[in-house]
């Protein structure tokens, strides 16, 4: 693995678990003041949490068709079911089609970064489902970048999917950021046992996207996979990915594997078979207490990454 990359990514880690903790201390705690101080080479503003956006949410009660319109039309046999209505019955989902979709108090997201910076805006320009998506940017050099979470919990649940469409325009000229981040606990440090998507840019164009897994949890060792084949994602064109984690926990139950292990999957584009799949060594049943996803970008370089702007659609997530 090459040494400069894995220091940097390793530099960026503590910061990228306090963006995606905004969801689990939304409504109690605040974030490091986005005029903090930087930290050498990494980006380290992170915008204090609005206590009215809305709590985490219970997966064994489906989505509250009050809180998007789409859902209502799952019960209406004349509309063809798409993006939210489609998953009537789901964790969490948010396909940005309502006004109402950014605002605290009304946003589904426990977190989303402050909207009178323009950094995470709804737009019409591209979008999967109509009438529009979720950008977010990073402006210049000092703007905060965007960022947005939200936890979900289901008592028992063994596995996780999270999902969605992403449109990467502009991603900078150099450096790095995660795209998001997807954990599980909070057993060994905040956000302690999860995986995230990790992108680079070189000269303006994608140099790679690798799958990043931290395990603190369990004491394991930090990883950072090769790189998804050359090719499957590309500037200026929609995709869809998917991310499965399956637990299997060392308990006394019926057909209980007899060790805890997690095994990731990321799918890119519905392929027939996963993109990048592994088995790595898990945690306790008490220590994976919930489902907790971020869309981000966290960079490593905002002046690096100047001009950065992605658009998301179509959040869904799924516990089992």
């Amino acid at each position: 693995m090459n040494s400069r990359l894995r220091g940097r990514v390793l530099g960026l880690l503590f910061l990228s678990t306090s963006a995606s903790a905004l969801a689990a201390t939304a409504g109690g705690c605040s974030s490091d003041d986005a005029t903090a101080e930087p930290r050498p080479t990494v980006d380290s503003a992170v915008p204090a949490v609005d206590s009215s956006v809305a709590p985490q949410v219970d997966a064994n009660e489906p989505v509250d068709a009050a809180t998007d319109t789409a859902v209502a039309d799952a019960a209406d046999s004349s509309v063809t079911l798409q993006d939210c209505a489609a998953h009537a019955t789901s964790a969490f989902c948010d396909d940005f089609d309502s006004v109402d979709a950014l605002k605290p108090g009304k946003t589904k997201w426990d977190f989303v970064e402050p909207t009178d910076q323009p950094v995470a805006t709804l737009s019409g320009v591209r979008k999967v489902s109509t009438p529009s998506s979720l950008l977010s940017r990073i402006i210049d050099g000092t703007t905060p970048g965007a960022k947005f979470a939200k936890t979900v919990t289901k008592a028992g649940f063994k596995e996780a999917t999270w999902e969605y469409d992403v449109f990467l325009e502009n991603i900078g000229t150099t450096d790095g950021f995660f795209l998001d981040d997807f954990q599980f606990s909070d057993s060994g440090g905040t956000d302690s046992f999860g995986f995230r998507l990790v992108a680079f840019a070189a000269a303006g164009a994608l140099d790679f996207i690798r799958v990043e897994h931290n395990a603190g949890a369990n004491g394991g060792p930090y990883v950072l996979e090769p790189n998804i084949t050359t090719g499957t994602v590309t500037l200026g064109a929609w995709h869809h990915f998917k991310q499965n984690v399956k637990f299997d926990f060392a308990t006394a139950d019926a057909g209980d594997a007899g060790a805890d292990s997690v095994t990731y999957s990321l799918t890119v584009d519905d392929a027939a078979t996963p993109t990048f799949t592994k088995k790595y060594a898990g945690i306790t049943r008490a220590q994976a207490a919930f489902a907790r996803f971020a869309g981000m970008p966290l960079v490593f370089n905002k002046g690096n990454s100047a001009g950065l702007k992605i658009y998301w659609d179509n959040h869904v997530a799924e516990l089992k």
